[in-house]
C-alpha cells in the first residue's frame, strides 16, 4: 500500500511539473496576441491587483471596456473603480475566477455580463483565453484543473495561430486603444457606425431560459466566497440597444434573478436600455456619449444602493447625430444604389441581372460607395463572383443570402469592414470564400467581428 501511495504521489508530481514546464515553454513562444486587444487583460489585471483600498469592481465582457468611465465614477462616489471585462467570448466564468483573489474586505463587486446564452453560462473558451495568456503568468491565478484544460487545448490553438497574421495597427480593437483605466479611448468611438444603428443578427432577449442551473449554482457559490471575504456581490446589467431589445419573456427573467440568486441586483434591466444613437458597433458597445450616460446611471444606482453621497456629478454628453441618413436611389446596370449623407450603399440587384460577375465601382458621380445593405446580393441565381472596392466600410445582414453559386468575393477595403456578429454567410454556398489582398489579411484576422468568419478568408 505504501508503494501505491508513493507511485500516486510521483504521478501527481510529474503532472504538476509537466504543466509548469508547459507554461514556461509557451511563455517563450512568439506572443502574437500580446499587442492586440487580447493583450489588454494583463494590464487590467495589474490594475485590479494594484488597488488595496475598498473598491468597486465590474466583471463582465467587452461592454465594460466600452461602457464604463472609471475615472468619473471614482470622482462621483469616492471609491476606486475597476472595469474588469474584455471579450464576452472568453466566458463570464474565467473573468470571475481571475478576479476572485483580488477581491478584499469592503469591496463592491458587480457582475454585469452581456445578455446571451454563452455569457449566462459556465462556458470557458480556452483557445481565446490562451490568446490573453501569451507572454504573461495569468494562468497562475487559476486552479490546477483549469491549467490542465489549457494544456489539452494548446496544440490546436498553436496550429491555428500559425495560420494567421495579427495586426498591430491602432484601432478600437488593439491593445493601444485602451487608456490607463483599461477602457477604450473616447475619440475611437464617437458615433454609431452600424447601418441600422443596431445589429439585427444580435437580438437581446432576457429570458428565464438563459439561466442554466449550473450557472445559478456557480453564481451562488461565488457569492458565498465573496461574502466570506467581507465583500458584497451584486448582479448587474450590460447596456442594451433599445432597437435590439425583446422583452417578451422579461417577467420570467426578473423572477429568476429575484428568487434563485442569493444576492441582490443593481437596479433593473430597463435602467440600462438606451437609444440606439448611444451605441458604437454592436448592441452592447457604447460610444463615448453612451459611456458617460451609462456611468452616470450606475453612479446614481450605486449611490442609492450603498447610501453613498455623490461627490461630483458626471457630465452628460449630448446624444450623437445619426451617421447615415438614407435618401434617393439610382439604378446603374441593374444594381440599385441608395445615397446617404456619407456616400452610396449598394441596396439591391434587380431581376433583370442575369450575369455571373458583379464589380462594384468605388465611386458614383464622384461620391464614394461605402457599404452594402441587408440582403443586397441575395437570391441571385447566376452570380458566381463579386468584387467590392476599397471604399467599402460595412456589410449588411445576410447580404449574400440564397445566392448559392457565389463562391468568390473579392474585398479590397483599406480597413476590415464592419459586419454582423453572425449570419453574414447564412444559406450560402459551403465553398464561398472572401479574398482579400495579402497585405491586408491581418486587418481581417484581427477584426473583432471578423473573428467569427476567419474560416471564410483567403489572401491573394
Amino acid at each position: 500500500m505504501k508503494k501505491f501511495y508513493i507511485s500516486l504521489a510521483s504521478i501527481f508530481l510529474s503532472i504538476v511539473v509537466s504543466v509548469t514546464l508547459f507554461f514556461i515553454i509557451i511563455s517563450n513562444f512568439e506572443a502574437k496576441y500580446r499587442n492586440t486587444y487580447y493583450g489588454e487583460l494583463e494590464n487590467k489585471t495589474e490594475r485590479l491587483d494594484s488597488i488595496n483600498d475598498k473598491k468597486i469592481v465590474f466583471i463582465g465582457g467587452s461592454s465594460l471596456s466600452f461602457g464604463i468611465k472609471s475615472k468619473e465614477l471614482e470622482e462621483a462616489l469616492g471609491m476606486p473603480t475597476v472595469s474588469y471585462g474584455l471579450y464576452a467570448s472568453l466566458g463570464t466564468k474565467i473573468m470571475m475566477e481571475l478576479a476572485y483573489n483580488s477581491i478584499h474586505e469592503g469591496d463592491i463587486v458587480i457582475l454585469a455580463p452581456e445578455i446571451s446564452e454563452d455569457t449566462y453560462s459556465t462556458m470557458m473558451n480556452y483557445k481565446n483565453i490562451l490568446k490573453c495568456f501569451e507572454g504573461n503568468d495569468l494562468y497562475k491565478r487559476l486552479d490546477f484543473n483549469y491549467q490542465m484544460e489549457f494544456l489539452y487545448n494548446y496544440p490546436s490553438f498553436q496550429l491555428e495561430k500559425n495560420k494567421i497574421e495579427i495586426s498591430e495597427e491602432k484601432k478600437p480593437y488593439t491593445k493601444d486603444s485602451f487608456d490607463s483605466y483599461g477602457e477604450i479611448y473616447d475619440d475611437l468611438r464617437i458615433n454609431n457606425i452600424m447601418q441600422k444603428y443596431y445589429d439585427p443578427s444580435q437580438e437581446i432577449k432576457p429570458s428565464g431560459d438563459l439561466f442554466r442551473d449550473e450557472f445559478i449554482t456557480y453564481l451562488n457559490q461565488y457569492n458565498d466566497g465573496i461574502k466570506s471575504k467581507g465583500a458584497t456581490l451584486y448582479f448587474g446589467y450590460s447596456p442594451t440597444n433599445q432597437k435590439a431589445f425583446n422583452d417578451s419573456d422579461l417577467d420570467n427573467y426578473n423572477s429568476i434573478i429575484e428568487k434563485r440568486l442569493n444576492f441582490e441586483s443593481l437596479g433593473n434591466i430597463k435602467d440600462y436600455i438606451y437609444n440606439e444613437y448611444y451605441f458604437y458597433d454592436t448592441n452592447f458597445h457604447l460610444n463615448s456619449a453612451g459611456a458617460y450616460l451609462h456611468t452616470s446611471k450606475l453612479a446614481k444606482n450605486l449611490s442609492n444602493k450603498l447610501n453613498l453621497e455623490i461627490k461630483k456629478e458626471i457630465e452628460i454628453i449630448s446624444m450623437p447625430s445619426p451617421l447615415y441618413t438614407l435618401g434617393d436611389e439610382i439604378e446603374l446596370d441593374s444594381i440599385i444604389y441608395t445615397k446617404s449623407n456619407n456616400g452610396y450603399f449598394v441596396s439591391d440587384v434587380l431581376d433583370t441581372f442575369k450575369g455571373t460577375r458583379i464589380e462594384i465601382p468605388k465611386e458614383i458621380f464622384g461620391v464614394k460607395v461605402i457599404g452594402v445593405l441587408d440582403q443586397a446580393f441575395s437570391n441571385l441565381e447566376n452570380l458566381e463572383e463579386l468584387v467590392l472596392p476599397e471604399t467599402i466600410e460595412s456589410l449588411g445582414d445576410e447580404c449574400f443570402y440564397n445566392s448559392l453559386k457565389l463562391i468568390k468575393i473579392y474585398l479590397n477595403s483599406d480597413n476590415a469592414p464592419l459586419v454582423p456578429s453572425s449570419g453574414l454567410f447564412d444559406n450560402t454556398n459551403p465553398d464561398i470564400k472572401v479574398y482579400v489582398p495579402k497585405a491586408k489579411l491581418k486587418l481581417y484576422t484581427s477584426g473583432y467581428t471578423w473573428m467569427s468568419y476567419i474560416s471564410y478568408l483567403k489572401s491573394y
